[in-house]
């Protein structure tokens, strides 16, 4: 709200900038006990109200000869009111009015309008749009003025309040805004995580099925070394023993494949439960976009993803499951080679 006070204006026509502290001021009100209302009610002067300030000037005639005091109070926009006050000399020719306004602390300006029995007038420079602003004050007692101060507090305390509350409001708004927003970022980076685990699952599987064409190479070569020493019986005993070594090599090859294995299926549960661990996640911040309304997704996004997870959760321990009993069988097949191997030297005497 633009300041109209005969203050802004002297200081305008004398292009001074000053800093002034308005927080705390106060006003002022000509008289404040009740005794003396009935004595201001009859001291007359000139006053002007408008929605941001009250001007107040009681002016003296003495044989043409003008002089009083004057003062002002206006709204500091920060729920307060603020004032200053001054005085007035000038000279009246029939109703033409020439004076100087003394503004104590801001200068003096000299203006010229009117003055009669109802009513003072003059114009200053206007701080809002660089033109005249004409001053028309009435008349009014002191009485009126302090009135029309106790007025503008009320009016500057109610434009302060409905202001914070605008501003309350707004925070509000902004932060649950912002708490949506977040949510909807949450719920989006939720759902494209989950997707990438469910991605992830069956390159797990595919590796541990890899592991068994291993098992089943070294296999293969177990049972090609126990039939070699078989072969090699009619060469004696070092032969033999020595195709027997190479078996329990092959069987140390047997648990570096279990120990391969091992490392796929921790890979494999870790990310499941990586899955299980993300699918609580979107449930819950699920949960508090629901809290929130205004969700930018539906149950049924969250419900598509959710399934989508658990389907492959499924499928990854059913394929765990098979592979693993699959792996064991070579573990079992891999000692029932090496205990025949075995026993087929000790039988022959080796």
């Amino acid at each position: 709200m633009k300041k109209r006070t005969i203050v802004f204006a002297v200081v305008l026509f004398f292009t001074v900038l000053i800093s002034i502290g308005l927080v705390g001021c106060g006003s002022t009100s000509i008289g404040t006990t009740s005794q003396e209302n009935a004595e201001q009610s009859k001291q007359q002067g000139y006053m002007e109200i408008d929605s941001n300030a009250v001007i107040f000037i009681q002016p003296v005639n003495n044989n043409d000869q003008i002089s009083g005091t004057m003062a002002e109070t206006y709204n500091t926009n920060n729920g307060q009111v603020s004032n200053y006050s001054g005085y007035i000399q000038g000279t009246l020719t029939n109703t033409q009015l020439s004076m100087t306004l003394n503004i104590y602390g801001y200068g003096s300006r000299q203006v010229v309008g009117t003055l009669d029995n109802n009513q003072m007038t003059f114009s200053l420079p206007d701080a809002s749009n660089g033109g005249l602003k004409t001053y028309i004050l009435t008349k009014a007692s002191i009485q009126d003025y302090n009135n029309a101060v106790s007025n503008l507090k009320k009016t500057a305390y109610q434009q302060a309040q409905q202001i914070a509350n605008a501003q309350a409001t707004a925070s509000a708004i902004s932060h649950y805004q912002q708490k949506v927003s977040n949510s909807n970022h949450q719920l989006s980076s939720d759902i494209n995580t989950i997707q990438k685990d469910i991605q992830g699952l069956p390159g797990d599987t595919n590796t541990m099925s890899g592991d068994l064409k291993t098992y089943s190479g070294d296999i293969a070569t177990m049972q090609n070394d126990y039939q070699t020493e078989q072969n090699d019986l009619s060469q004696g005993c070092n032969t033999v023993n020595g195709d027997l070594n190479g078996i329990s090599g092959d069987l140390n090859g047997i648990s570096g494949d279990d120990n391969g294995f091992s490392a796929d299926q921790n890979t494999t549960t870790n990310d499941i439960q990586t899955l299980q661990s993300d699918m609580k996640s979107l449930q819950s911040d699920w949960n508090t976009a629901q809290s929130l309304g205004n969700s930018s997704f539906i149950q049924g996004d969250i419900t598509n993803s959710l399934k989508a997870a658990q389907d492959q959760i499924n499928s990854t321990q059913s394929a765990f499951k098979s592979i693993t009993s699959q792996a064991n069988g070579f573990d079992s097949t891999a000692k029932q080679i090496y205990q025949q191997a075995q026993a087929f030297a000790n039988n022959n005497g080796c």
